[in-house]
């Protein structure tokens, strides 16, 4: 791989850095460990960037090295025929990196709530939660699929083009990195938020206010703006903290608002 396309991948890696959209209030100050969240969530994203990038590099060189024979017999159908390799060995890398983000937000909760003096319970109560855990991870292996097929298009256009393969390596590198840069903030986020449900389950009984915050995203859009500050108590506990990352985000799932749990 050329040195340029090594130092492409370096930077796919800095999908983080997202500066606060406005001073933190109160609230957020005494209990939102927004600090916390926020590196959490920053290195969530980080962590599946970096478990792809090697597979995105690995995919590139291979579709190229099966296509340029292809490419200079003229053989339009073999070029179509050829499929991007490596696409298992994604999903299982990125599955690795959900898992721990997974871990990181579970822990997020549990660090706070111990730090407001709340005792975990020992058996989480809710049952509905074991549900998102294979979720996220299925999606680990749809995002993987993705990557590949749109690194695969890419690489077979320019085949197509007969062009020299070596000369299309740089930009068909960039278009795989800008699709892998999507998936880890989308997967990154979903996985770090399905883990402070896990955490939310084992503390519920202790919260008493739940409050939406868009602090985290410096381009928050009209929606989540509408909701932050959003606060939700006693029968509405379980719908505050489903309701961010928001469903109704005009960023879809690169939404980075999330709930401030306030102990009893």
């Amino acid at each position: 791989m050329c040195e340029d396309c090594v130092k492409l991948a370096e930077g796919i890696l800095d999908v983080t850095g997202y500066p606060y959209r406005r001073a933190l209030t109160q609230v957020e100050l005494e209990h939102g460990d927004v600090d916390r969240v926020r590196e959490d969530i920053d290195a969530a994203e980080q962590r599946v960037a970096k478990a792809g990038a090697p597979l995105v590099r690995k995919m590139v060189a291979q579709l190229y090295d099966e296509m340029r024979p292809l490419v200079e017999s003229g053989d339009v159908a073999g070029i179509a025929r050829v499929r991007a390799s490596h696409t298992a060995e994604l999903a299982a890398a990125l599955k690795v990196a959900v898992n721990a983000n997974v871990k990181a937000g579970k822990q997020q909760v549990r660090d706070s709530a111990k730090k407001a003096g709340v005792k975990l319970a020992a058996k989480p109560p809710g049952k509905d939660v074991k549900k998102a855990l294979p979720y996220i991870l299925a999606k680990s292996d749809a995002i993987s699929e993705q990557v590949a097929a749109q690194i695969e298009a890419t690489v077979r256009f320019q085949a197509l083009k007969a062009a020299r393969a070596a000369e299309y390596l740089e930009d068909d590198f960039d278009a795989g990195a800008r699709a892998l840069v999507a998936s880890a903030t989308s997967l990154g986020r979903e996985s770090y938020a399905v883990g402070r449900v896990f955490g939310y389950d084992e503390v519920k009984q202790d919260i008493a206010e739940v409050v939406y915050t868009a602090i985290l995203d410096d381009k928050v859009c009209d929606v989540c703006l509408e909701a932050d500050g959003t606060t939700y108590t006693e029968d509405d506990i379980d719908a505050g903290f489903d309701s961010a990352p928001n469903d109704g985000c005009l960023g879809g799932s690169f939404c980075r608002c999330y709930t401030v749990l306030i102990y009893r």
